[in-house]
């Protein structure tokens, strides 16, 4: 048997057939409008999204890096995993000295703190920034 597109006598049989099953062609026909216009949907939005985010962040910070200190995973050097380390200012003075691509470094910290003022006292946390300008 030959199949051919234009065969009309094919055609008469897919229109029989769709028209016998009206209900299932209707459901048929939508699921697959639904689907293509769901995939449509998330893919411009997914690409508005990056493009967004994109052009919020753009130029800002694209040549930063920041360290911080937090607690170590391994024991090193006598000291047990999970010990706390602090950055001081003579690390950070070590590192312009070491790594000759550091153009500048701003220490800062942070943490929390107790704030009174005359007989009037709250808690919170603080974030300071010393730099040398």
């Amino acid at each position: 048997m030959k199949l051919s597109v234009f065969n009309i006598d094919n055609w008469r049989e897919i229109g029989a057939t769709l028209a016998r099953n009206k209900t299932r062609t209707f459901l048929t026909a939508f699921g697959i409008f639904w689907g293509t216009a769901m995939l449509a949907i998330l893919w411009g939005g997914g690409d508005g999204l990056r493009a967004a985010l994109a052009g919020n962040f753009e130029g800002f910070a694209s040549n930063c890096a920041i360290v911080f200190s937090g607690r170590t995973t391994v024991p090193y050097n006598g000291y047990k995993k999970g010990t706390y380390w602090m950055l001081r200012t003579t690390d950070i003075e070590r590192m312009l000295l070491t790594v000759p691509e550091i153009e500048a470094a701003v220490p800062s910290a942070s943490g929390p703190v107790t704030m009174k003022y005359r007989d009037k006292s709250t808690s919170g946390r603080s974030k300071a920034t010393a730099r040398n300008l």
